[in-house]
């Protein structure tokens, strides 16, 4: 997914963890546009990524990317609703996934 977004003029760090993930918007959350979060990951899940971008009061918006048919069952929507603003379904459309990060970047910037 990081390849064929940077093949559309997307910049992607890419964080293997929730402990990376965590890192690298403690150390650079400013300067990212928005973070694209799967929900399952090798050390946690996604609602602590969102948790944390919460608790810095940063307000990096999130695309969360799911294989769940329910992702409101991993993911508490109305609790995150503040960072959460797209939940896109795997297998995801590279398109619309594009489109969504420049139209969330051009509301940040």
């Amino acid at each position: 997914m990081a390849a064929a977004l940077g093949q559309r003029g997307v910049e992607v760090d890419v964080a293997e963890s929730a402990v990376e993930a965590k890192r690298l918007l403690d150390r650079f959350g400013k300067q990212y546009c928005c973070v694209l979060l799967d929900l399952i990951l090798p050390d946690g899940d996604g609602n602590q990524i969102a948790h944390h971008i919460r608790k810095s009061k940063n307000d990096l918006p999130v695309l969360v990317v799911t294989g769940s048919p329910l992702p409101v069952a991993r993911l508490t929507v109305s609790e995150y609703s503040d960072v959460v603003r797209l939940i896109v379904r795997k297998p995801v459309d590279m398109e619309t996934l594009t489109i969504s990060i420049f139209a969330l970047a051009a509301r940040t910037r």
